[in-house]
């Protein structure tokens, strides 16, 4: 049987420290090493997300953007991508706009993914993002609407320190089927994130392609937070850090050890 393990970066493999555990580290790698399919789903990009696991010899491919993006972790070859239409993208900006919020915009511009984002526009949430990726070549800052709305889009992040102020977003995408919503507090701070994807997009739809190109028999899934929702149904087995959200340790056949304590790998260690 051809069994895949994946598992979400932060807050699951990942420490609050934004590392894998040096010992976890070392248990994942030999495990590869000696033939374990695993891989990551992550909101992360793969620019992002590279860094913190280039310890790790991946060769499966990576799910990225909550599954708006798969790609070779090798050869950097994006294997499926989806992004808004037009109509779709102008129904966005339009609410987002009228309720004056301004997000961060994901996409590719003259063949390069681009992060754009008013410049004039930041609040402290959006701050501390830009600064802990700093030297990120994908942020664009911009200076007016037209730049924002540039380029082949395929995800939007809205990030606000009010929750009631992204609540009419939520619940209005949240009930529309050409959307993936995503709602929830950032993991280690206060704001809020409100994040939009194509419907055809999430960790769960992304483990359904991979499952079918590769010819996967079992998906094995870790996680944390309610953005892997959807891993989880997609998932044979799942399981919850300790760390993780009580909404997901409902939906998990397992809970295991937290991140800080390596979980994933000592349940890999013990199990496969």
């Amino acid at each position: 049987m051809k069994t895949l393990y994946v598992s979400d970066l932060d807050g699951t493999l990942l420490s609050k420290e934004g590392v894998i555990p040096q010992q976890a580290e070392t248990i994942l790698r030999k495990k590869i090493e000696n033939g374990l399919l695993f891989t990551y789903a992550t909101a992360r990009s793969l620019s992002s997300a590279a860094p913190l696991t280039r310890n790790l010899p991946l060769s499966f491919p990576v799910i990225t953007h909550n599954g708006a993006v798969i790609v070779d972790p090798q050869s950097k070859v994006v294997l499926f991508s989806v992004s808004f239409s037009k109509e779709e993208t102008k129904t966005v900006f339009q609410k987002v706009l009228s309720l004056s919020l301004s997000p961060m915009v994901y996409a590719v511009i003259e063949g390069e993914q681009k992060v754009s984002f008013l410049a004039d526009q930041t609040n402290p949430g959006l701050c501390h993002y830009l600064q802990s990726r700093r030297g990120d070549p994908r942020f664009r800052p911009v200076f007016s609407m037209e730049a924002l709305f540039e380029g082949e889009i395929f995800y939007f992040t809205i990030i606000h320190p009010d929750r009631e102020a992204l609540l009419p977003l939520a619940s209005l995408f949240s009930a529309d089927p050409r959307f993936c919503c995503l709602f929830q507090q950032e993991l280690y701070r206060t704001e809020y994130w409100l994040e939009l994807m194509p419907a055809a997009a999430s960790k769960g739809k992304a483990i359904e392609r991979l499952k079918n190109r590769f010819q996967i028999d079992k998906v094995v899934a870790f996680g944390d937070r309610i953005n892997d929702l959807s891993l989880f149904e997609a998932a044979d087995y799942a399981l919850a850090v300790e760390n993780a959200d009580e909404a997901l340790k409902r939906k998990a056949n397992e809970i295991i050890p937290s991140c800080a304590q390596g979980g994933v790998a000592l349940w890999l260690k013990q199990n496969t």
